[in-house]
């Protein structure tokens, strides 16, 4: 059975375990790097944690909601084999 391979995104770029991958190129499944959740943070990417202001009671205050940790936009995709070997059965 084929390696499942992955294709770096527009504008991204992807460190492996032996080299940097930069938009567009494609490499096979032995080149993730990280643990799962850095995997996962690679292919779904994250969204932004949201925050409220907190008053001198350590309370939350209404509508001050602001951007704590800025999400991340995915940097790989999975490449189907069907689309790059046609329908071959």
């Amino acid at each position: 059975m084929a390696e499942k391979r992955y294709v770096v995104l527009e504008g991204q770029k992807y460190t492996g375990k032996h080299r940097v991958y930069k938009t567009g190129q494609e490499f096979p499944e032995s080149e993730l790097f990280g643990n799962e959740e850095n995997k996962r943070m690679s292919l779904e990417g994250a969204k932004d944690k949201i925050r409220m202001v907190k008053d001198e009671n350590k309370k939350d205050i209404p509508g001050s909601e602001y951007v704590a940790i800025k999400g991340k936009e995915p940097k790989i995709k999975p490449i189907s084999s069907e689309s790059k070997k046609g329908s071959k059965k």
